[in-house]
């Protein structure tokens, strides 16, 4: 069991790469479509790139959503989650802090129209 302090060391040793931003768009996204009450925008701290299906994969395994998502990637280790339930959406948003392989945290971010912006935590 990850214990807060664990998880406090782990966000403190958090760097970005070099070309790594703290922002992220989502203008490529057909935001015609998208419901941001159902979207968030997730980045995974990892010191190597992960596919956007591996990613999917994990938070399949971590979240147990009763009704699935769909994700597409925005950048290394950054993706665009859409929920198809309200209820998986808020569990999983205000569930946080998230660590994928018990080590790697995901960070989660309400979808805003136009930018994401990483630079603080809510935890």
């Amino acid at each position: 069991m990850v214990t807060n302090e664990d998880l406090a060391n782990i966000i403190g040793r958090l760097s970005l790469r070099e070309g790594e931003s703290t922002r992220y768009s989502t203008s490529s996204l057909n935001t015609t479509r998208i419901d941001p009450f159902l979207t968030v925008v997730a980045k995974l701290h990892c010191p190597r790139i992960v596919s956007h299906d591996s990613i999917a994969s994990h938070c399949r395994n971590i979240w147990s959503v009763r009704r699935g998502f769909a994700v597409r990637p925005l950048g290394e280790n950054v993706v665009h989650i859409k929920f198809n339930d309200h209820i998986d959406w808020a569990r999983v948003l205000h569930g946080e802090p998230w660590l994928l392989d018990r080590k790697y945290p995901l960070v989660l971010k309400p979808y805003d129209d136009l930018n994401v912006d990483f630079e603080s935590c809510p935890w």
